[in-house]
């Protein structure tokens, strides 16, 4: 068995907060799941079969309070979802964690990118992408590269696939392993583009075209990623720097590993 429905009761601490020991019985319990691999599903419960009333409004939260610390360790134990990087050394309430993942949560877990490129050439791409989040996009996204410099030109490289349907895990898996996504592009440089240094940017628009160039509808991924907005009302991510050179160089490859 490596799934299981939980259920801690408080039932007892209706009138105040959960004793010292009870919350270290809770602990135990989880470092046990943990060492046995098992899964939680977790439901804290005030009432048992006598269908006794629940606490007050306000003793429940202070029993929130009370178990708002989480460790990485305890969402493996419930089974949710979370980025490595997501508690960065400090602890995270239940509140920050739910608001964090409610909807999608986008991240980008690598990038690789031709990083020297000649006018006319093909110029590719790839970004690897995980939906930490609790479901899928309701809205359809139509994902795009963009080659820019800070003088406001920019050269956009339509990318595939659609991103409406970046599923955070496949349905019925009981492991719930992020599933990764590949927004990839290959694209045809003009001759006349100039040479120099360029950056490249993943931008994820707003499928409507009155929203496309609205930086606030476009998705911004969880990662700690450079987010510009330029003139034409972009809103992306930075993924890295790209030389345009007239005499074309061997093709070298960057990219930048999220996890």
């Amino acid at each position: 068995m490596t799934l299981a429905q939980a259920y801690c009761y408080l039932s007892q601490f209706t009138a105040g907060l959960i004793a010292p020991e009870k919350m270290a019985a809770i602990e135990a319990d989880f470092a046990k799941a943990r060492a046995w691999g098992v899964k939680y599903l977790l439901r804290f419960l005030y009432k048992g079969s006598d269908e006794t009333a629940v606490a007050p409004v306000a003793r429940i939260r202070a029993h929130m309070e009370q178990l708002k610390p989480l460790q990485a360790g305890d969402l493996d134990t419930l089974r949710f979802p979370y980025s490595p990087d997501y508690f960065g050394g400090e602890p995270r309430s239940a509140f920050e964690y739910v608001r964090d993942h409610l909807g999608y949560r986008l991240e980008a877990r690598r990038a690789v990118f031709d990083a020297a490129v000649a006018p006319g050439a093909l110029c590719e791409a790839e970004t690897v992408l995980v939906n930490r989040g609790f479901a899928t996009m309701i809205n359809p996204r139509v994902p795009c590269y963009v080659l820019y410099r800070d003088d406001g030109t920019a050269i956009e490289m339509p990318a595939a696939p659609n991103g409406r349907h970046y599923q955070p895990y496949r349905p019925g898996d009981a492991a719930r392993t992020p599933l990764e996504h590949v927004v990839s592009c290959a694209f045809r440089l003009p001759e006349a583009l100039p040479a120099g240094l360029w950056k490249l940017a993943l931008w994820l628009p707003d499928a409507r075209e009155s929203l496309r160039y609205r930086a606030d509808y476009a998705v911004r991924l969880a990662n700690n990623l450079a987010w510009v907005e330029d003139r034409a009302g972009r809103g992306m991510q930075v993924i890295g720097e790209v030389v345009v050179s007239a005499v074309p160089d061997p093709r070298t490859s960057a990219g930048r590993d999220s996890r």
